[in-house]
């Protein structure tokens, strides 16, 4: 035993004259001392030593002589009970355990210290605790107590928990579970093991299971499941510790480490014996209990994946115990899991579709996991009743594992393969409901849909088309409601509906889930707890969502409310709260399909002594006004009043409907006229009841107009009639009362609250009752007038809010009257003009003097409303007034200056009137004070961007600024060029910014198409071009926002929304709308418009040329792609006003366009153009056939394009022209049918055929007869498919078979088809019925002189694009359009993919804690692989992944150093982690291969030599050096000479080397397939 250990102990014992007790006495003393000083770090060294000698001392204890113990190492040590010790050891043995052992032990704490130091000496210490045990077992008992102690001060302590730091003076439970290690090392030595001591041992086992889940992972898998399987070993009462474990794991599930996963694999080989026996036939089988299928389950479908392979790990070897054993498991039919012998065959293929799934989806490649989701079905049919009353193979749970799991994959394929799959199981023959998985469908399933992206349709589907799922949804609740019991179905539709309100949810999936509720059939479900839930919805996160998606979402809400709603147990009341909150302008307003339908579902008979007959509902409403008009004399009005007022108001016209629908009252609703009674009587006694509460009268009028607001645009109905009626009445107190409160009672700020109500009187007066209010209204505007005609120089807070509340009710009277030309109110308009001869119109409402309690902001608001009222009496004035009543200068100052300060509600009506104004003053102010208001507006536009009146903005700055009279003046004006800039500028915010572009084309259409307005044009060219290419690229979830709008749309009234909104849409297709209406409104016969046209195509071929030469991206459907597109489609478009002095240059600017263009659909729109100017231009006929020589040796892109252009223009010639033009195309063509280019040679004999075809249909008998050969070799041609088929496609192409260059020439070709043809995005597709809707007159045939809207043929219907995707160039798809489905047709019989055996799965715990800890498995005398000679990075990175995949024992590099680079890490993954790695540089190769020798390798090089043997002829030692060569150079000569062969690979082709980590790995591979041969036989 010569160890460095042993030789310090002979020095020790001989300096002591083998004085073994007096030396380990002074050991411990020695210890002592140190121990009674403090423990410290830097005293670990030496207690290591000190305990490693006492250690050995101990160990010698109980030999014969001392100099025996000394000088024979190689006497075997006695056992404890056969030798017995001198009573002076035993003393030793005891003191080292109470004075070294305890204490040193007592002081370390190895979970807070990262000092290696301390593991090392816990290590030793333990040791001498088991050596002690060894001399003495009565100090095992001591031990134990000592441990059970500390562990028992640990369950007190809370700081246990992982990752909380706990005091020093707390024991630390890694030295417990060491000393526990060792301890048990030993017991198996000891005879006759005492009871108490096992009991002791079970009490332990007992308190460890009890913190175990206080503890981390690591220090469970690394030391206390060890310690616990060590005790369950020696146990006598195994059993009882089994149920711990287990129940130990039941308190783990509840955390989300995975702790239970890693103690189900700890414990394996007790609850999963291979053998398939238990210990004891009463052992507990965990097998048998559903509780266990579900913890295991729960880790298949976990997010954490170590979680999820030990579960695997589970899974699989208790099937492959099944399996080999052949054992029944779990007859009882509830069971989740079961095996019997009689199918294990089949059960046996069923787990291995399940475990394939499984494995599979733990791999991020889609094409890895494809292939294996067909399996799905065979799960699926597993777990289907058979119908024989036999039990399913499969439980459904294990469908819910699959799908779960598949939810949370990385790719999104996968995901919505998931929910399309769980959503199509037919649950009549699936028992998931009967199995209790209807938790799960309406919860963690229902959650999975949660992702937008699963809502996309498909890339080939037409615009309108719904996603997939958004079907499989309604199929999906409609065939829950049918198959689950009644019971059933009111727990599952509660619960989903409850799980809806309790996560937040995106516009999109919420949409979609709550469509497919709102279509199963009536059924009373829902409780009043799930209507109060459904209010959250309402009330939260989607009051942030998009007007449309809500609206639909509210109105579906709704048809579920009316739907599932159960009356017994939902209160009207209650119903009423979350139908008040669906907004009326969105979705649930009187005359639409879902008011009907709620009154529809009110008039249902229910029972009589229900609150929910139509008597019920009005006894309710009748109680519910009579409580709401009640208030004490002190009450005010308050906001709060609108929302009880809101509930009556529209429950009240709900069932007044409702009674007139089943025509219970043949005249009108008693409850309607009572309540209008009540509220008619009430104010008219208002002006005359001195004692009157005004809240009263305040809830009254503001119930009035609620019911106007409620009843909605239907003007002549009774209830509208009604209402108005009783108005009628009380107009005249109404119009008093509100003159007297809004003088008298609105004195401070607190009283503006009321305002908006009496405002909103005036205006319901004003549309209720019409004419007749017009005394009435007269005398408030009157009393308005004086008011503000006053002029008071230092006003007081009352005067200023007097002054407010008159601007109020005067800008209400204006908003009213500037829509109504009705002379009748001629009297009021002009009371209010005369205002404006004495009334000083400000551009700022000054506080009051004195008023220093409002803040800035309080006084803001106010501001903001005086101005926007103020400027809505200034609008009236300008449209109706005379100049002398204002001063026109004045007005143009102060409008500037109130847009200057830059409020939001005040901006919009002062661009409105800055219109009338500019109109004006245009003549008389300068240009530079033009331009400041321009500017001004400009500025006053940017700061609104992120506002919610920001369109409104828009439209009234763009209304304002691009006027008639501002667009006609002169070029040179710099008003003209602002205007361009100011477009230009709105076409770059329009890029990011949908429908911003879309206002301003418009409002270009509408000024610049008028017939005195189109040579204006020609001042805005480049604007004109920059709308013709306008149109960005739309994001994926842009685009899907848009196709689900559109869909919705086609759903009709089915979609509540569509009856009152309108869907988001791409506004970029409207501005090309307009630019090509309006450049289609010019004119063949007029000259200038002729020049106009001309200068557009110029000024278009000009950027076409500018984007083509400085943008490189050459991607069908890029941005560069579309733009070129659609600049060519304008030329096209406007190429029959082109001049004679520009014809010549447009003809050569297409021919040169056509040598650099790619994109087919820009291709075919320049060879269109051609065509086109060869109709009409004759001289450029006879060029066509010199193009052929021009292009002989070019880009056979542009001969192909001349091919083209070859056949369309024939039939088109003057009928003299035919003969010699086709008699000339036949010789110039038939050439290049045998050309070496395949798609040059494939479109001649295309083109080839279609003239010869053109000959026979027009007639020209004498080309036929004079090219009769053609006719054998097209019926040759015929018959011999193979060759025929390419040019087949091609002939049965949009363009050879359908395109007529002449009568095609369409808006819907040009816009439409060609686009659609040429797979061009959707963005780029104009439906004709977009120019009807931006003018009626398109609709006309002779709508426009420049083209015409529809095609007369429509045979493009039948035209297939994907013919045409045949002969475009081979470009990268629309990666936004790419299929992302997953194909489930069919199963499969080879897969990528194959189960891992389970015990290859779980490394054992000393591999774990190496691979954990970075230290590499050393194969000896295997494969050595030296890269030393190779420099290139990536090489070495991938040799040493090959090498560690075929298991090298060494990889050899130059520079350890190239671990670190990225290249190499790139190719090696982490292969350089499981490898040992060796570093010998360059020049110390020599020296290292002799080592080698002389350890027996044989020395083999790659590389090829005179004397180098075939690969296939070499065996390969087992000890092998195989040396790679450089990349250039090979192995170097002097190398070469020292090694004992070289080896090179046989080679049949032209080159001579290979890359040499192809080399090496054939090599390596060789090797390895040779000793696996070896190893077989």
């Amino acid at each position: 035993m010569a160890t460095k250990g042993k030789l310090k102990l002979e020095a020790i014992l001989q300096h002591s004259q083998l004085d073994i007790a007096g030396t380990s006495t002074s050991l411990i003393s020695a210890i002592d001392e140190i121990l009674k000083t403090g423990f410290k770090p830097e005293d670990f060294e030496l207690f290591n030593d000190r305990i490693t000698i006492l250690n050995e001392i101990i160990g010698y204890i109980g030999y014969g002589s001392d100099a025996e113990k000394i000088g024979d190492s190689e006497t075997p040590r006695g056992s404890v009970n056969g030798l017995e010790c001198d009573k002076k050891f035993e003393s030793v043995v005891c003191e080292t355990f109470q004075k070294v052992c305890i204490p040193v032990l007592n002081n370390l704490y190895p979970t807070q210290s990262s000092d290696g130091n301390v593991l090392i000496l816990l290590g030793g210490t333990a040791q001498l605790v088991a050596s002690c045990i060894r001399k003495n077992v009565d100090i095992l008992t001591d031990v134990m107590d000592f441990v059970i102690g500390n562990i028992e001060i640990l369950i007190q302590d809370v700081s246990l928990s992982y990752g909380l730091p706990h005091d020093k003076s707390t024991p630390d439970i890694c030295t417990q579970l060491e000393i526990l290690r060792h301890v048990l090392n030993v017991i198996p030595s000891i005879d006759c093991l005492d009871m108490s001591v096992l009991g002791k041992l079970s009490s332990v086992f007992e308190k460890l299971t009890s913190i175990l889940k206080n503890l981390s992972n690591e220090i469970i898998g690394t030391s206390c499941v060890p310690v616990l399987i060590k005790i369950l070993n020696v146990s006598v009462n195994y059993d009882e510790l089994m149920m711990l474990v287990w129940n130990c794991m039941i308190d783990c599930t509840q955390e989300s480490d995975g702790k239970v996963y890693l103690l189900l694999c700890g414990f394996a080989n007790h609850f999963f014996p291979v053998s398939g026996q238990l210990r004891n036939t009463s052992s507990l089988d965990v097998r048998k209990d559903n509780q266990f299928w579900e913890i295991l389950q729960s880790g298949l479908y976990s997010k954490d994946s170590l979680s999820r392979k030990r579960s695997l790990y589970l899974l699989k070897r208790i099937v492959d115990i099944c399996e080999s054993n052949n054992e029944d498991v779990n007859e009882d039919v509830n069971t989740v899991f079961w095996w019997t012998k009689k199918k294990c065959s089949i059960l046996s293929k069923v787990w291995e579709d399940f475990l394939l799934l499984a494995e599979v989806l733990e791999e991020k490649q889609v094409h890895v996991i494809k292939p294996l989701l067909p399996r799905m079905k065979n799960l699926l049919k597993a777990s289907c009743n058979t119908g024989d009353n036999e039990r399913p193979l499969l439980h459904t749970s294990w469908l819910k594992t699959v799908l779960l799991r598949s939810t949370h994959h990385e790719s999104l394929q996968i995901i919505r393969w998931s929910a399309e799959t769980v959503l199509t199981i037919d649950l009549n023959e699936c028992p998931m409901i009967q199995q209790g998985l209807d938790q799960y469908l309406a919860g963690e399933m229902l959650y999975s849909l949660r992702e937008a992206k699963l809502y996309i349709k498909e890339p080939t589907a037409p615009t309108g088309t719904l996603p997939v799922i958004a079907d499989k949804l309604v199929q999906f609740f409609s065939t829950c409601w049918h198959t689950l019991p009644e019971d059933k179905k009111v727990s599952f539709f509660n619960l989903t509906l409850r799980n809806i309100a309790a996560r937040d949810w995106g516009h999109i999936p919420l949409l979609f889930i709550c469509r497919g509720i709102s279509m199963v059939p009536q059924s009373p479900c829902i409780d009043s707890e799930t209507v109060l839930c459904l209010r959250k919805v309402l009330t939260g996160f989607l009051i942030t969502m998009d007007t449309y998606f809500r609206g639909a979402i509210q109105g579906y809400i709704v048809q579920i409310l009316i739907k599932l709603t159960d009356k017994s147990k939902v209160s009207l009341d209650d119903f009423m709260q979350i139908v008040s909150l669906i907004k009326q302008e969105e979705s649930l307003q009187r005359g639409t399909t879902l008011w009907s339908q709620c009154i529809k579902w009110l008039t249902e008979e229910v029972d009589d002594a229900s609150d929910w007959t139509l008597d019920g509902i009005s006894h309710f409403v009748e109680t519910s006004v009579e409580k709401y008009l009640q208030t004490s004399i002190d009450s005010k009005y308050s906001l709060t009043d609108g929302t009880t007022a809101g509930n009556i108001a529209r429950l009240l016209l709900l069932v007044t409907d409702a009674s007139l629908a089943t025509k219970k009252d043949n005249s009108n609703c008693t409850t309607l006229s009572k309540t209008l009674e009540t509220l008619v009587s009430l104010l008219n006694s208002i002006n005359s009841h001195a004692y009157m509460s005004c809240h009263k009268a305040d809830k009254a009028l503001l119930m009035l107009i609620l019911l106007v607001k409620e009843a909605g645009p239907c003007d002549n109905d009774n209830v509208t009639r009604e209402i108005n009626s009783s108005i009628e009445k009380c107009m005249s107190e109404i119009t008093v009362y509100i003159g007297r409160q809004m003088y008298e009672h609105i004195t401070n700020m607190e009283d503006l609250g009321v305002l908006q109500l009496y405002v909103d009187g005036i205006d319901m007066l004003m549309k209720c009752v019409g004419t007749k209010c017009i005394p009435y209204i007269i005398s408030l505007v009157d009393r308005c007038v004086h008011t503000l005609s006053q002029g008071l120089e230092r006003p007081t807070m009352r005067e200023k809010l007097h002054e407010l509340t008159s601007v109020c009710i005067l800008g209400k009277i204006s908003s009213i009257l500037v829509l109504e030309d009705d002379t009748i109110y001629t009297d009021i308009r002009n009371k209010i003009c005369v205002l404006l001869k004495t009334w000083k119109v400000v551009s700022n409402f000054s506080k009051p003097v004195g008023e220093q309690s409002l803040s800035h902001q309080e006084w803001g608001r106010v501001t903001s409303l005086f101005l926007e009222q103020e400027w809505q009496v200034i609008l009236l004035v300008l449209q109706y007034g005379h100049k002398d009543m204002y001063d026109i200068q004045e007005l143009l100052n102060v409008a500037e200056d109130t847009l200057s300060v830059g409020l939001e509600q005040t901006t919009v009506i002062v661009l409105k009137c800055l219109k009338l104004i500019i109109n004006l003053v245009k003549d008389s102010v300068t240009e530079e004070r033009l331009l400041s208001v321009l500017s001004t507006c400009w500025s006053c536009l940017q700061e609104s961007r992120r506002l919610l009146a920001y369109w409104d903005v828009l439209e009234a700055f763009i209304q304002a600024v691009y006027q008639c009279c501002l667009l006609e003046m002169d070029e040179s004006s710099p008003v003209v060029k602002k205007l361009v800039e100011f477009a230009n500028d709105l076409i770059e915010i329009g890029t990011d910014k949908n429908g911003v572009v879309n206002v301003l084309s418009t409002q270009l259409y509408r000024t610049l198409s008028q017939p005195n307005m189109l040579l204006h044009l020609n001042k805005y060219i480049t604007v004109i071009v920059n709308l013709c290419k306008f149109g960005g690229l739309v994001r994926r979830g842009v685009r899907q926002v848009y196709d689900i709008c559109a869909a919705l749309e086609q759903d009709g009234k089915a979609c509540p929304a569509n009856e009152l909104l309108k869907g988001i849409q791409n506004e970029d297709i409207k501005v090309r709308v307009a630019v090509i209406s309006l450049l289609c409104s010019l004119k063949l016969d007029v000259p200038d418009h002729r020049n106009l046209a001309t200068n557009v195509i110029e000024t278009c071929l000009q950027v076409y040329c500018d984007i083509a030469k400085t943008s490189t991206n050459r991607f069908a459907n890029s941005m560069v792609h579309r733009e070129r597109h659609r600049l060519i489609q304008t030329v096209l478009l406007l190429q029959g006003f082109v001049t004679d002095e520009y014809v010549n240059t447009l003809w050569n600017m297409a021919w040169s366009s056509l040598e650099f263009e790619t994109q087919p659909s820009v291709r075919h729109m320049l060879e269109w153009l051609i065509l086109w100017l060869m109709k009409r231009f004759q001289q450029f006929r006879p060029q066509l056939w010199i193009l052929f020589e021009k292009y002989r040796d070019s880009k056979n892109l542009t001969l192909c394009s001349l091919l083209c252009i070859v056949i369309h223009l024939g039939p088109h010639l003057p009928q003299h022209e035919q003969k010699e033009y086709f008699k000339t195309a036949m010789p110039y063509i038939l050439p290049w049918c045998m050309a070496h280019h395949f798609q040059t040679r494939i479109y001649s004999q295309a083109v080839l055929a279609k003239l010869w075809d053109q000959c026979r249909l027009l007639g020209l008998d004498d080309i036929l007869k004079e090219n009769a050969i053609l006719q054998s070799i097209f019926d040759f041609t015929q018959q011999n498919k193979n060759s025929t088929k390419n040019v087949k496609k091609l002939l049965d192409s949009f363009v050879f078979k359908y395109l007529d260059f002449e009568r095609d020439f369409t808006i819907e070709t040009l816009y439409k088809i060609m686009p659609q043809m040429t797979a061009l995005s959707e963005e780029d597709w104009i439906n004709p019925d977009a120019f009807i809707e931006l003018d009626c007159s398109w609709s006309k045939d002779t709508a426009s002189d420049v083209i015409g809207l529809r095609n007369t043929s429509r045979s493009f219907e039948d035209c297939d694009p994907g013919l045409w995707k045949y002969i475009g160039l081979k470009v990268p798809e629309d990666n936004d359009a790419a299929d992302d489905t997953v194909n489930d047709d069919n199963d499969v019989g080879d897969v990528q993919k194959k189960i891992m055996p389970w015990r290859q799965m779980m490394l054992d715990e000393e591999t774990i804690q190496e691979v954990d800890h970075g230290v590499k498995q050393v194969n000896n005398h295997g494969l050595v692989v030296v890269t030393s000679l190779i420099n290139k990075v990536p090489n070495l990175g991938g040799l040493c992944r090959t090498s560690e995949i075929f298991g090298v024992s060494e990889y050899v590099m130059s520079k350890l150093g190239n671990v670190d680079d990225k290249a190499f890490q790139g190719l090696s993954v982490t292969a350089h982690k499981w490898i040992p790695i060796t570093e010998v540089p360059e020049a110390k190769l020599s020296d290292y291969l002799e080592q080698k020798r002389f350890e027996g390798y044989t020395l083999v090089g790659v590389e090829q030599t005179a004397n180098s043997v075939s690969l296939t002829d070499y065996t390969f030692p087992q000890k092998t050096l195989l040396l790679l060569g450089n990349e250039k150079e090979g192995i170097p000569v002097d190398l070469i000479s020292s090694l004992d062969v070289c080896v090179e690979i046989p080679q049949q082709g032209v080159i001579r080397s290979l890359n040499v980590h192809v080399s090496g790995a054939i090599l390596i591979w060789e090797y390895r397939r040779q000793q696996l041969m070896k190893a077989l036989t």
